[in-house]
């Protein structure tokens, strides 16, 4: 399959059981867009859409935008929508080249000119941020965690890389610890909550930790250097997330069925689920350790442009998943900053009589850790203005309306997968 045009018969040549599966998650719709643009218009028409191999250029141009194919995809569960139109790649935008690398050399250089202990209190944090009460967490790689100055919660911490450029030289190791940094950091967090709660007669509940990782600036970093945040919510998540998860939650009810897994399972029916196998150390290339792999996903109702879903059953596999998803973004679509969501696994007390904690599945929770990863790069196009935007009204608060084929995006992963190996 190459197109999103023949999901629908990919679909219906499904066995009943799995065509109920497929229509209680997505809902799918091919359309005919039609038009009629007067003689006057055509020679615009044909330059913006004629296509190479065309013999009649004018003729063959004047056809795709009279008569248009749109897809429109509907997530049944959380209500996320995306439209796909393959003229849309096409469409008249007011393009500067010289304007993207202009923003790329500033950026880098407002990497450079901030780097060091003496002009970046990232890179000296023992020094120049805040600790939690409890103290802090340093992770295998040099990630460490620091209180969050200017609070979102009563629980809210950062995680701050150990490079200070946010996106380069990010290894599957450093990624995977900011994940296991955060999550560390959580339950000791949890365990400092315990001790205060029994001092003030005691209570039990789960804690939902979320990791929020605006990775570079433009995606609303307020610093250059590299750093995650992670929020403790007390029997919830926060906004869009918590949102997700109560989607999830109805799906369950309604199905019997894990949210996650079954996003996962139509991802792979439509061919845009690329395993990341994971290898176990001084094996051989070919021999997979089945418990770590993980999956990369190119998103049927994407945020936005370029969104990819990771999913993983340990933190370790996700982070290979999320290193390579942030390569093939950076190095094939030209992202200079990305946006990462993570509902990290629930927390819970170990045990009534003892204050420490340890992370738990409950009843009606996902197998899965979803990373969403978003690419927030500002292009510079007619879309917004000469210096370009990160996320249209459309995104905001209507459907996504996607310039990307997510078979494009998937076979772009695919290729980086392999070559990782």
């Amino acid at each position: 399959m190459r197109s999103l045009s023949e999901l629908g018969d990919t679909v219906a040549k499904l066995a009943d059981d799995q065509q109920r599966r497929w229509k209680e998650m997505y809902d799918l719709e091919v359309l005919t867009g039609c038009c009629n643009p007067p003689p006057t218009f055509y020679p615009k028409i044909t330059r913006w859409f004629a296509q190479e191999g065309d013999d009649n250029r004018e003729e063959a141009a004047l056809a795709r935008v009279r008569r248009q194919t749109i897809v429109r995809i509907r997530n049944v569960a959380s209500c996320e929508e995306a439209t796909f139109n393959s003229l849309r790649t096409a469409r008249p935008q007011i393009a500067s080249s010289s304007a993207a690398l202009e923003a790329t050399t500033q950026l880098e250089q407002l990497y450079s000119e901030t780097f060091g202990r003496e002009k970046c209190d990232f890179c000296a944090a023992t020094e120049r941020t805040a600790a939690d009460e409890w103290g802090r967490i340093t992770g295998a790689t040099g990630c460490i965690t620091a209180s969050n100055v200017a609070m979102a919660s009563d629980a809210h911490g950062l995680v701050i890389l150990p490079q200070h450029h946010p996106l380069r030289d990010l290894t599957a190791d450093i990624v995977t610890d900011v994940f296991e940094t955060a999550q560390a950091w959580a339950k000791r967090t949890v365990e400092h909550k315990l001790q205060q709660h029994e001092q003030q007669g005691g209570r039990e509940t789960v804690w939902l930790p979320l990791l929020l990782w605006n990775c570079g600036m433009g995606s609303g970093a307020s610093m250059p250097h590299g750093h995650a945040q992670v929020i403790l919510g007390m029997g919830r998540l926060f906004g869009q997330a918590e949102s997700f998860r109560r989607n999830a939650a109805a799906h369950h009810a309604q199905t019997g069925r894990d949210f996650w897994s079954d996003v996962l399972w139509c991802h792979q029916i439509a061919g845009l689920a690329v395993a990341v196998p994971d290898v176990i150390p001084g094996a051989a290339a070919d021999t997979k350790q089945g418990a770590e792999v993980c999956y990369i996903v190119a998103h049927l109702t994407p945020r936005a442009s370029h969104e990819l879903l990771v999913f993983g059953r340990t933190l370790a596999a996700l982070g290979r998943g999320v290193q390579i998803s942030m390569e093939v973004l950076q190095e094939r679509f030209g992202s200079r900053c990305l946006s990462i969501a993570c509902a990290l696994p629930a927390i819970q007390q170990r045990g009534p009589s003892t204050q420490q904690a340890i992370s738990v599945t409950r009843d009606g929770d996902t197998e899965w850790i979803v990373v969403r990863l978003l690419d927030r790069t500002e292009k510079p196009t007619a879309a917004g203005n000469m210096h370009g935007t990160s996320l249209a009204t459309w995104e905001i608060y209507g459907p996504s309306v996607d310039d990307c084929s997510p078979y494009f995006l998937a076979s772009c992963l695919r290729e980086a997968v392999v070559s990782s190996r």
